[in-house]
């Protein structure tokens, strides 16, 4: 069975071998074979690319027309105050996030010993989780650990 094996890589190995000897030659060849179809073929290839082409155009045209106006006759719907007050929430949100933002960065930014046994820390490779919460504070976060015990700590810095 080894044996077989070997010679099925030996095989494939030497195909790959002729293929890279002779690729040029297969290419040449192909072009030569399908230009010499195109020349005699009874088809009528430019009016198919025609027709797909203008049903393509046809789709987008009516896709988005109906998106333009279902987008329309949803915004007539819309009076000024909902949009106003859209805004004003959406102003409280973003103040509640960067709040919140604010407030585990200064609780996470000291981190230059081991809180435990007073040790250096080394930085260690972060989990996913920390590189989640990197992405969702834009937020430098860096992960480390404690070679006299068993801590494990983060440390968020805000980006540069």
């Amino acid at each position: 069975m080894g044996r077989n094996s070997r010679n099925h890589k030996k095989n494939k190995s030497q195909f790959r071998l002729t293929y890279e000897e002779y690729k040029f030659e297969f290419t040449v060849t192909f072009l030569l074979i399908v230009g010499i179809f195109l020349l005699f073929e009874k088809m009528e290839i430019k009016g198919l690319i025609f027709d797909i082409g203008f049903a393509s155009i046809s789709f987008l045209y009516s896709f988005f027309n109906n998106l333009l106006a279902n987008v329309t006759n949803t915004l007539k719907d819309v009076e000024l105050s909902d949009i106003s007050g859209l805004i004003l929430i959406s102003i409280a949100f973003y103040m509640i996030g960067e709040r919140i933002r604010d407030r585990l960065i200064a609780q996470f930014t000291f981190l230059n010993e081991c809180p435990k046994c007073g040790q250096n820390i080394q930085r260690v490779r972060r989990n996913y989780k920390q590189k989640l919460i990197q992405w969702i504070l834009f937020a430098k976060v860096s992960n480390y650990t404690c070679n006299s015990c068993d801590f494990k700590g983060i440390k968020v810095e805000k980006h540069r």
